[in-house]
């Protein structure tokens, strides 16, 4: 995946998680029109950032275990940096 490609899908969870309306990561794979396995990369990816996100089974819908606002310029010269870490 390009750095351009996650963060336009970083973006895009991180709208998901704000309305609160993910569902589970099957369901949020096809929002994403990515695989269950590329979305669950996403997860662990966005959590090694700082942002962990935890599954709340009451609201079918992952959420920020703090409440907080995404920087995606942050991840971008990050992502930059640690290309070879984070990018296939």
């Amino acid at each position: 995946m390009e750095i351009e490609q996650l963060i336009n899908h970083l973006g895009m969870l991180d709208n998901f998680v704000q309305n609160k309306c993910t569902g589970n990561t099957q369901a949020l794979a096809e929002k994403l029109g990515l695989s269950e396995s590329a979305v669950c990369e996403l997860l662990q990816i966005i959590g090694t950032f700082g942002y962990p996100l935890k599954f709340n089974h009451e609201i079918d819908s992952y959420e920020y275990v703090k409440p907080i606002k995404l920087r995606l310029l942050e991840f971008e010269e990050i992502l930059v940096k640690n290309s070879n870490q984070y990018l296939n």
